[in-house]
């Protein structure tokens, strides 16, 4: 290796970008979860309103 330094910056990086794609994945994934969680004794066909503005 001639240029260790960046070898081990280029791995550190490929590395930061798997753990930062699979952190993500996973929140992702947690968020439908707990959306589906909170959403799990509603109706199919409900219909909410709301009296509040854009605010």
């Amino acid at each position: 290796m001639s240029r260790p330094l960046r070898t081990g910056l280029t791995a550190f990086s490929v590395a930061w970008g798997v753990f930062m794609l699979i952190l993500l994945l996973a929140a992702g994934d947690g968020l439908e979860g707990s959306m589906r969680w909170n959403d799990r004794d509603d109706a199919i066909n409900s219909i909410w309103i709301s009296a509040g503005g854009n605010e």
